[in-house]
């Protein structure tokens, strides 16, 4: 995406012992160039966990939509 926007939804943060969670939801916007010509898409991750331990994040699980990102590449 040369065109493209990176926003921070939703946020929360657990402090659980020596191990942080931290749960984001985040939103990806921007444009890509399809044979049909440039088209806006968006992405919302469904969920992107971290584990941040001493400042440092030591593991990540995210999930997003990919079949509403090809649904909007192929929409024309």
């Amino acid at each position: 995406m040369p065109e493209r926007e990176f926003r921070i939804d939703e946020l929360y943060w657990l402090e659980d012992f020596n191990l942080d969670r931290v749960a984001v939801r985040w939103i990806l916007a921007g444009t890509v160039l399809t044979p049909h010509g440039a088209q806006e898409v968006s992405v919302m991750s469904s969920n992107n966990h971290l584990h941040v331990r001493n400042g440092d994040i030591v593991a990540e699980f995210a999930e997003y939509d990919d079949l509403s990102l090809y649904r909007q590449i192929r929409r024309k």
